[in-house]
């Protein structure tokens, strides 16, 4: 992990525990103390999700790309609000979305390395599994 990375890592972390400034104190049982802790914990790692995610859309969004289906090389159209289901719910981000005028249709890039296509890409109906587990026809 790099320096900047760390320092993205420490802010979230450091962010957390302000927000929950005072709930350890609050907590009177082992149990009330576990929930402050995971709660921590389930949100610095959705942060976190969320941070990387939107770094890997915005290194996947060049000015051209290469339609999947023929091979043009097609221009940056828009970006697109996008949602992944994690195991900690529902993480939303922005990803570049191109049009390919050859065959008509708009495509997402490889999803910055998640195996996630984004809304709209491939054919309707495929119904093809991302890596992440999501079904793409939703």
């Amino acid at each position: 992990m790099d320096c900047q990375r760390k320092v993205e890592v420490w802010n979230v972390i450091e962010a957390v525990v302000a927000e929950e400034e005072g709930a350890f104190e609050e907590a009177t049982t082992l149990l009330e103390l576990e929930g402050v802790a995971v709660r921590m914990a389930a949100k610095i790692a959705r942060r976190l999700e969320e941070a990387e995610l939107k770094r890997r859309a915005e290194a996947a969004a060049a000015e051209e790309a290469v339609c999947p289906d023929c091979g043009t090389l097609c221009r940056h159209s828009q970006r697109e609000q996008t949602s992944l289901e994690s195991t900690q719910g529902e993480l939303c981000y922005e990803q570049p979305k191109y049009y390919c005028r050859q065959c008509r249709r708009h495509f997402f890039p490889d999803g910055g390395g998640l195996g996630h296509l984004g809304p709209g890409h491939g054919h309707p109906g495929a119904g093809a599994e991302d890596r992440l587990g999501g079904d793409e026809s939703e």
